[in-house]
């Protein structure tokens, strides 16, 4: 696969890459009957890191790699950090 249509492309000034990172937990459950249909969790993913970079046009706003670790609040921090970087910014 490769990219070809560069006109395309829509150019921002501002960015920001985010990424999870998480621990497998497998679940105890019981598998329900095999000849019907049905949807069973057997896997728990439990966020233990978050990373954001803020990019810009304009270097004043680029900002160094955010980490935020920690396995209880990593979620709730890693949404409250984009939220303050929307307040900053906007």
């Amino acid at each position: 696969m490769e990219f070809k249509e560069f006109w395309k492309q829509l150019r921002v000034g501002f960015v920001i890459y985010a990424d999870f990172e998480a621990f497998c937990q497998p679940v105890d459950v019981c598998y329900p009957e095999p000849s019907i249909s049905s949807t069973t969790k057997d896997i728990n993913f439990e966020a233990n890191s978050f990373a954001y970079k803020v990019v810009c046009t304009n270097s004043e706003y680029t900002k160094p790699n955010i980490l935020i670790q920690g396995r209880k609040m990593c979620a709730k921090y890693s949404f409250d950090s984009i939220l303050e970087e929307e307040k900053i910014h906007s």
